[in-house]
């Protein structure tokens, strides 16, 4: 049994008749408290005095905390992936079997279109971009106008009829027709604005429009594209 000192609360031997730390000299036998380690504290009360019992429950650490709910996300990351890969495995899987075949000429042209065309249309490509098939659609009834093939690294040309157009293209490496073009690997792009081409005359002349775009990004590139699916190409 432990004596407390009732001034300064610290323990002291129980032969002493003084603290050790404040120098109080007498202990009231009446304040001597009984102490068991290291759960429960009992407390002599005075007659006529309310006991106040307080419960101490032992707290989880907030880093004990992090590593349960850290743990308890990662079991469940780890749950969910199994069952995503389980349900991939049940999808059947579809192989892209078609052979290539030879890739037309640099400059080849599709056209759907009537009458002569005067203004012309040049497409630069980057070496390492693959080859490219640009589209070109009228503007408001998304018709296709015409359709030209660029070797990768190279420029070609093809003359149009006047109008306002949206020009798309695909880019790959491996060619598989018409309707398959670039497979599974194939990059499609749109540019966001409009292309207007238009011829008028000039006394006994006629000037037609000229426009060159260059398919690989620039420091002073001025036109906009944004992906879209081979879909809606």
């Amino acid at each position: 049994m432990a004596r407390i000192c009732p001034s300064c609360k610290c323990n002291a031997p129980k032969e002493a008749n003084f603290c050790p730390r404040c120098g109080t000299k007498t202990f009231d036998s009446s304040e001597l408290l009984t102490i068991t380690r290291p759960h429960a504290v009992e407390a002599k009360v005075r007659p006529g005095a309310a006991a106040v019992r307080v419960r101490w429950t032992r707290a989880v650490k907030p880093a004990a905390q992090f590593v349960v709910t850290a743990a308890v996300i990662i079991a469940l990351v780890v749950f969910l992936s199994h069952v995503s890969n389980l349900a991939s495995k049940s999808r059947p899987r579809t192989t892209f079997r078609a052979m290539p075949v030879p890739t037309p000429q640099n400059g080849t042209a599709w056209s759907y279109f009537a009458g002569t065309p005067a203004p012309t249309l040049t497409i630069d490509t980057r070496l390492t971009d693959g080859h490219h098939l640009v589209k070109l659609e009228d503007w408001a009834s998304r018709a296709v106008v015409a359709l030209l093939f660029v070797h990768a690294g190279s420029s070609a040309t093809i003359n149009i009829p006047p109008g306002t157009y949206r020009l798309k293209y695909a880019a790959g490496k491996t060619w598989y027709g018409e309707k398959l073009r670039f497979g599974p690997d194939e990059a499609c792009e749109v540019a966001d604005q409009q292309f207007v081409f238009f011829h008028y005359q000039q006394g006994d002349k006629v000037v037609w429009s000229t426009d060159t775009v260059t398919l690989y990004p620039r420091r002073d590139g001025n036109l906009k594209t944004t992906k879209t699916s081979p879909e809606q190409f």
